[in-house]
């Protein structure tokens, strides 16, 4: 990571706008990965661990891992968590390729996700959309007060995908395994 930090900071935003849009490759994270996708979250700061049971995406450019997402499959639902994206690498599509790319991985019912409230947009353009927390899963819903409490400025999500319903199959409907 140091390599292209480096090298992010001697050429100016052009060359990693470039790296960042074109020329990076999005994964399924294999098993032999994840001590260094747990290695990248330290880097990020970001605590919330990662686990085999979990789809993990990753980023790289040049072979270097600049960004994360994982897809948690949790009683009956999946969360996505975790969407990391080295700070040299912000702002330069590398989220939204992996926001993208998580799609098809969504496609068989209902995900949620508690992002910042400075990312609605940033999740609403991949289909998701408030909720309130009476219409999240008990174990999300306890999360989130427990983010809310710490003074974490984040919200609640869902993206339903057609057939389903929260209302019609609720909260802790079934969802096929990932």
């Amino acid at each position: 990571m140091k390599r292209l930090a480096s090298a992010y900071h001697r050429s100016r935003a052009p060359v990693a706008a470039n790296v960042g849009r074109h020329m990076s490759e999005i994964t399924v994270a294999s098993t032999s990965e994840l001590s260094e996708v747990a290695a990248f979250y330290a880097t990020c700061g970001y605590g919330g661990g990662v686990s085999q049971a979990d789809t993990v995406l990753v980023s790289r450019i040049c072979g270097q891992l600049v960004g994360v997402v994982r897809l948690c499959p949790q009683e009956g639902v999946v969360v996505l968590r975790g969407m990391q994206v080295h700070p040299v690498f912000w702002r330069q599509g590398v989220g939204s390729r992996l926001l993208s790319t998580c799609i098809p991985f969504l496609n068989a019912g209902r995900t949620f996700c508690l992002p910042y409230t400075h990312l609605v947009s940033f999740y609403g353009g991949a289909g998701f959309s408030i909720v309130e927390s009476s219409e999240l899963p008990a174990f999300l819903a306890a999360r989130l007060s427990s983010y809310l409490a710490r003074g974490e400025q984040v919200l609640a999500m869902c993206r339903v995908t057609p057939n389903h319903t929260i209302e019609r199959d609720g909260p802790q409907a079934a969802r096929p395994s990932l």
